[in-house]
């Protein structure tokens, strides 16, 4: 039975949306494919109080039951999708989102996805200083490379989301829902435009 959210990578990407999920009342299998990590320092850093029932941690090898209880799995950006997992996922008909994309579908507000070759960066910190200055700081989030996603499980009702798409812009297989898109440069390699 498909019900609990796998999330692969037991890093900062990982950690926070394992607790944005958590928050929102998920169940969740926070997975690392590095089998020497410890268990009891990752539930640490998830620091939730999760009962074993809410938050499961594997290390290691990913199972056929893990995968068949799997809705969908939030992939950390760092994680390549070519991984034999990741195909054993896609295989078995286990969507793959990235944190991004994750983050959308909990934000209440809009979504400004900033891509392309050049200026990324600082074009995501230009956006979100303007729409902080204009919305408030306290209903503007940057996530990505630059901002955190684990800031957006602390409100889920936020106005507004600033994505720096570096982080999903050569992944093709991420779905991309931006309410605006803004793309810099004349080389981007996701096959998407404006």
């Amino acid at each position: 039975m498909k019900n609990k959210v796998l999330v692969a990578g037991c890093g900062i990407s990982g950690i926070g949306a394992a607790r944005m999920l958590l928050a929102a009342g998920k169940s969740v299998i926070l997975y690392d494919g590095n089998d020497k990590k410890n268990k009891e320092e990752i539930r640490a850093q998830v620091a939730d109080n999760s009962s074993d029932e809410t938050l499961s941690i594997v290390l290691g090898t990913l199972s056929q039951d893990v995968i068949d209880q799997s809705e969908y799995c939030v992939i950390s950006p760092g994680i390549p999708t070519d991984l034999a997992f990741v195909e054993e996922l896609k295989k078995n008909g286990v969507p793959i989102w990235s944190e991004i994309e994750l983050a959308y579908h909990y934000a209440k507000g809009q979504v400004i996805g900033i891509t392309g070759t050049n200026g990324k960066t600082t074009t995501t910190a230009l956006t979100g200083e303007i729409m902080a200055a204009h919305f408030g700081k306290d209903k503007t989030f940057v996530v990505g490379n630059i901002g955190r996603l684990n800031e957006i499980h602390q409100r889920m009702a936020i106005d507004l989301l600033v994505e720096n798409g570096e982080l999903i812009a050569n992944r093709s297989d991420i779905r991309h829902h931006n309410t605006l898109r803004i793309v810099m440069g004349h080389s981007c390699q996701s096959g998407f435009g404006i």
